[in-house]
């Protein structure tokens, strides 16, 4: 009966043991998941921070030619009209 025990009792051993490592690996690749998903997060929190910027520098070029198109357009007509009052 004493074999038995002692059988039991390194079972038990073995079982504690593989749990001990299973929530170690667990707990292992969860950080390591973490850690990808944080790398991925900056990743893309810089992509979107770049692109903030091409859209606001875009934004800027194109307000400029606006202007100057607008600006352009202004002086032909502002010439029209004079041309017309010396008519």
């Amino acid at each position: 009966m004493g074999e038995f025990k002692d059988d039991m009792k390194k079972i038990a051993d073995d079982a504690k043991k593989l749990a001990s490592d299973i929530k170690k690996r667990t707990e292992e690749k969860f950080e390591e998941f973490n850690k990808k998903t944080e790398e991925k997060e900056k990743e893309t929190t810089s992509n979107v921070e770049k692109s903030v910027e091409r859209v606001k520098e875009d934004y800027k070029e194109a307000k400029k030619n606006f202007d100057e198109k607008k600006e352009e357009l202004k002086e032909k007509i502002d010439e029209k009209i004079e041309e017309n009052k010396k008519k």
